[in-house]
């Protein structure tokens, strides 16, 4: 299905696949089961599959430019105007938000939600889970969730008391949490006889 002009006007190969917008997949000689809505998006895309497009302009080849970068990829999910700028090729790509990019511009398996969210290793399909990596601030997680602010990067309301048993949160060098057993910083009291020196004098 295409509509606007120009849209999906050189696919030769592929099946159920919808542009919307003029130049919407212009480019495009093979694929199928791609969503493209919106003038020029993935106008340059050559071949892919399962792709989701939503917004103007997505994969230009930068922001403002005319030209256009994103080839080729598969089940990329991409919204916003402009955005995925500069991706050259590349699969599973989440990219949510205007004139954004990806840290890698020809990499697979990224997340890029309004230049604050960023992830990586987003291989998971159906219920096997993703075994990457979420970063708040951050466009290289080192860790599961990690949190990088020029100061006070993170603040945790609603905590509860917790018991005299609970393990103590800590954080080493590089400032990942870790536990450490309470009795690590347990304090010892003792008792002793003292002694007395000198004599009392009367002021």
């Amino acid at each position: 299905t295409a509509l606007g002009g120009q849209a999906l006007a050189v696919l030769v190969g592929g099946d159920n696949n919808t542009a919307v917008g003029v130049n919407a997949g212009t480019s495009m000689t093979s694929g199928s089961e791609n969503l493209m809505m919106g003038t020029n998006s993935l106008w340059g895309m050559t071949s892919g599959s399962s792709n989701v497009a939503l917004g103007a302009r997505i994969g230009a080849l930068s922001i403002g430019s005319g030209g256009t970068s994103l080839l080729n990829g598969d089940f990329n999910t991409l919204v916003g105007y402009e955005t995925a700028v500069g991706q050259t090729s590349g699969n599973r790509n989440i990219v949510i938000g205007a004139q954004l990019t990806l840290p890698n511009t020809s990499g697979s398996n990224q997340l890029n939600i309004g230049n604050l969210i960023f992830g990586t290793g987003l291989t998971g399909v159906g219920t096997t889970y993703n075994v990457g990596n979420i970063g708040i601030g951050e466009t290289n997680p080192s860790n599961k969730l990690h949190v990088k602010a020029t100061a006070d990067p993170l603040r945790l309301e609603g905590l509860q008391a917790g018991l005299a048993t609970d393990a103590i949160v800590v954080a080493d060098a590089n400032g990942v949490l870790k536990t450490v057993s309470n009795t690590t910083f347990a304090i010892s009291t003792k008792t002793a006889n003292y002694t007395a020196l000198g004599t009392d004098e009367t002021i």
